[in-house]
């Protein structure tokens, strides 16, 4: 059984909309920063599978679904499985470490010489 809940779409970065999820529905289902399977329902009625993507904001979390979800200020119904949730993917530290000097040096070889 999806969870709903009604929220507002604003303009995000790139192609995607966003919109705030309410605290206590936070609190209440006990959602998590991660990736959901769900979708969005439309004022008219129009409704579209989406993955959806939170993450967190202050004491709440922000959602972000492709800018095909609606227009910017609508009031949308949000819907989303609970069980499908994936946790967001991180690069490890250790992987994103800068190389030793001796590691990145670079040589320099003449392309050509100019006589």
């Amino acid at each position: 059984m999806p969870l709903r809940f009604l929220t507002r779409l604003t303009k995000g970065a790139g192609h995607y909309h966003i919109f705030y999820i309410p605290k206590y529905v936070k609190d209440f289902y006990g959602l998590k920063s991660g990736s959901y399977m769900g979708g969005v329902t439309q004022k008219n009625g129009l409704s579209a599978n989406y993955r959806i993507d939170l993450s967190t904001y202050r004491d709440t979390l922000r959602g972000r679904v492709l800018e095909s979800a609606g227009f910017s200020k609508s009031i949308v119904e949000v819907w989303m499985y609970p069980d499908t949730w994936k946790p967001q993917v991180t690069m490890d530290s250790t992987k994103m470490s800068i190389l030793s000097g001796k590691q990145c040096e670079k040589k320099y070889v003449p392309v050509a010489s100019i006589d």
